[in-house]
């Protein structure tokens, strides 16, 4: 197995072929389709033009971070911690070099296919003084602007061991898409959680929106019950829109309980037939007119008024 030295670059299936396997963090953020694809024409025609960035997995292992096989998706055992290098930058550019040397061998020999000349270089880090964690919220912050999603997976990553039951709730449902304006809703019922406070907690501060209360945990599971109940609503689960308009409910039965409020809404959205709940997924906004946002709203509101009518 080669000695992976500082300063010099080294091409990957070298590594590869001394006995190293790659691996990728946990918690990065995930592979997106499109960027791959654009990662694949970009090497393609003009190959790699800056090299990735590697080191050895034993060292987040170290900060305890996870660490998972980048090819198979499956967590790194222990034992074989030693063999594997990890990418905590490159994922993308790594993944389509990956996908083009498989195209080569699928489209080998084809008439008119150019092949991929399948060389990818990487480097270990020019700096040792900032831990994995700080070292890819600079890259990821100051060259490649971060979605407001992106800030969940840093702040758990940057300190693990201050991890607080909203932010893994968060976590749960930055998995399922959602967005950070709908996240912040469905868990604090504020739109305090931003990118500015989840920064705080990547430098080790836990702002008080974040911390585990009696009253976080309250709102945690009525958004559990809610968000289950409105399961088939699918993506627009995850959007500003329907965030608010959960909200709004929430807030304006002065005269109930959070309990009896959140029970209503769970018979409601149960009361919905699948046709009524695919009208309001397919409603578009009309231009010039109403927009998508309006026209949902208005047909939630219309089909709670006349379930509550009804009680």
């Amino acid at each position: 197995m080669l000695k992976i030295e500082n300063f010099k670059i080294y091409e990957i299936s070298k590594l590869i072929d001394s006995g190293y396997k790659i691996a990728r963090l946990e918690n990065n953020r995930e592979l997106d389709e499109k960027t791959v694809k654009a990662k694949m024409k970009s090497l393609k025609s003009k190959g790699q033009l800056q090299t990735a960035i590697v080191m050895h997995a034993k060292r987040a292992i170290d900060e305890q971070l996870q660490v998972i096989d980048f090819s198979t998706g499956k967590k790194v055992k222990n034992e074989e911690i030693p063999n594997y290098l990890v990418l905590p930058e490159g994922n993308h550019r790594y993944a389509a070099h990956l996908r083009l040397l498989k195209e080569n061998q699928e489209c080998d020999g084809e008439e008119d296919f150019v092949k991929y000349e399948g060389k990818f270089y990487v480097m270990l880090p020019l700096t040792d003084t900032l831990s994995i964690a700080e070292m890819m919220a600079e890259m990821n912050i100051c060259t490649k602007v971060w979605k407001g999603t992106d800030y969940i997976r840093g702040a758990i990553m940057s300190h693990p061991e201050n991890v607080t039951e909203v932010l893994r709730y968060m976590s749960e449902l930055e998995h399922r898409n959602f967005s950070l304006p709908a996240i912040s809703i469905y868990v604090t019922d504020t739109e305090k959680v931003n990118k500015t406070m989840l920064q705080k907690f990547m430098n080790g501060e836990v702002p008080e929106t974040l911390q585990d209360t009696e009253q976080h945990q309250d709102l945690i599971d009525r958004s559990k019950k809610v968000l289950e109940a409105a399961n088939d609503f699918g993506v627009l689960l995850g959007t500003r829109t329907f965030a608010d308009w959960v909200k709004t409910k929430l807030s304006s039965s002065k005269n109930l309980t959070g309990a009896e409020v959140t029970n209503r809404l769970v018979g409601f959205f149960n009361s919905l037939a699948k046709a009524q709940i695919n009208r309001i997924c397919g409603l578009k906004g009309e231009r010039g007119k109403t927009t998508k946002e309006d026209m949902i709203n208005s047909e939630l509101n219309k089909l709670y008024d006349y379930y509550i009518k009804n009680l």
